[in-house]
């Protein structure tokens, strides 16, 4: 070989080991992303979660005021007198299966329109006494 030969090929090599090198910088630079991105997503999570909680406080801070004075209390979405599941878990701090099965069993009266149930405001403030009175709630 001459080294005219040598020369480009030593340049090939050095563009290529460039290359790779900058590659695994910018591999770096994506992993880092990507970590941040994963990290975003479970903070949002986290936020939803906390954001579903607060909201179940805030139902049931308002129920409560309600009840005391409900002629004092005004609110933008009137209090339904009818409750889903979802809303009865979100309530009485339970996983919707939970808030099912207690409904399934007859622990909580309740009752279907088509495929939905339904379980009424005062029937879940009962349920909700009636645990306080046996000492459980």
């Amino acid at each position: 070989m001459d080294s005219r030969a040598v020369s480009e090929q030593d340049e090939w090599v050095a563009s290529k080991a460039t290359a790779r090198a900058g590659s695994g910088y910018e591999t770096a630079k994506v992993a880092a992303a990507l970590q941040v991105l994963d990290e975003a997503t479970e903070a949002l999570r986290q936020l939803r979660a906390g954001a579903q909680e607060v909201e179940g406080y805030l139902r049931h801070a308002a129920e409560l005021l309600h009840d005391l004075a409900p002629e004092v209390v005004t609110s933008h979405a009137p209090v339904r007198s009818l409750l889903s599941l979802a809303e009865v878990a979100d309530i009485i701090g339970v996983s919707r299966s939970q808030a099912g099965r207690l409904v399934r069993d007859g622990m909580i009266p309740s009752f279907r329109l088509g495929h939905r149930i339904f379980v009424s405001r005062d029937s879940l403030r009962d349920w909700e006494e009636r645990l306080n009175a046996q000492g459980l709630g």
